[in-house]
């Protein structure tokens, strides 16, 4: 059930966010080519974790020579270089660029919305403990599966 189109907003920070993201690109090396600003642009202003399919729907319509795999291979680029997260769902994976890495998020089971949640300052202890035990975490991700407020009214 992809519901990455029904809570899309624009957000007047957006725009700084995205040129947050920009600059950690060039921060890592890489080029700035306009496929990778434009995606990175719709992800600073989609709050809706949008699926790579719903990425490249709206990609095509600001490029439309924009290939598909150049919407995965960015979005693969942009997860590598630690600026946007992925969130792995049961039937897709989603994309997060709107919040300071890392945080979490809630899954709801009944109708699929995907929200950020802040994580508390120590969110972090166990992979500080395996770091200590010898172990290097490359990423950590914290997935919390329920059902939202909606949902959960509905079951009662």
């Amino acid at each position: 059930m992809d519901t990455t189109t029904r809570t899309t907003s624009t957000r007047p920070e957006s725009a700084p966010r995205a040129e947050r993201m920009l600059g950690q690109l060039r921060d890592k090396g890489l080029r700035i080519t306009p496929q990778r600003e434009a995606i990175v642009r719709l992800l600073a202003e989609d709050f809706s974790h949008p699926s790579a399919d719903a990425v490249f729907r709206r990609a095509v319509t600001l490029h439309p020579w924009m290939s598909r795999a150049t919407v995965y291979n960015t979005l693969n680029s942009l997860i590598e270089a630690g600026v946007i997260q992925d969130i792995d769902l049961d039937t897709e994976r989603r994309f997060d660029g709107t919040g300071e890495c890392p945080h979490g998020h809630t899954v709801c089971r009944g109708c699929g919305k995907v929200e950020d949640v802040d994580l508390p300052r120590d969110f972090d202890l166990a992979a500080k403990a395996l770091a200590r035990a010898g172990f290097s975490t490359e990423r950590l991700q914290v997935k919390l599966i329920g059902l939202c407020r909606e949902c959960a009214a509905k079951a009662e």
